[in-house]
């Protein structure tokens, strides 16, 4: 059982930071399994390497300021999300609700079976933000269907302008 987390008061992802990241990492970020950036701090354009938690703990906390650090892994910023009580939408299917609304952003989790490892990734007006293997930091529809298939649990982030 993971313990509660509490969110300092007023943390909040920047939504233009947040795109300004990702354009910069975009389509030159390469997709590494394991790989993370150990300077949250780090100027989007100087990463290199990142796998799909690791994008998501980058992205998060360099758009928050810092103020959002989400742990490595998956499964453990699956649990994170839960133990911050962060808004749980009832299925996938309900980001569909979400698609033409700019104000929102929301994680999403495939859970690891077998040998095959998790995955995780943003959704933000219908596209996702992730890192994936042989396309590295890139983005696609919300709902395809391997991500349609898979995914098991998706919350609300805190987002502002």
């Amino acid at each position: 059982m993971t313990d509660t987390i509490t969110l300092p008061p007023g943390a909040a992802i920047n939504r233009q930071r947040l795109m300004l990241a990702f354009h910069a990492m975009v389509g030159r970020v390469l997709y590494a399994w394991g790989a993370k950036e150990s300077d949250l701090t780090t100027w989007p354009a100087f990463v290199e390497r990142l796998d799909c938690s690791g994008f998501v703990t980058f992205i998060v906390a360099w758009a928050s300021g810092q103020r959002i650090i989400m742990p490595d892994g998956s499964a453990q910023q699956h649990a994170w999300c839960n133990a911050a009580g962060l808004h749980q939408l009832d299925s996938y299917h309900d980001l569909s609700y979400t698609v033409a609304d700019p104000d929102r952003l929301f994680v999403a989790f495939i859970p690891p079976t077998g040998p095959h490892p998790g995955h995780v990734w943003l959704v933000r007006e219908g596209s996702t933000m992730e890192c994936r293997s042989r396309a590295g930091v890139s983005s696609r529809a919300w709902n395809a269907p391997v991500l349609r298939r898979g995914a098991v649990a998706v919350y609300e982030l805190p987002a502002y302008d």
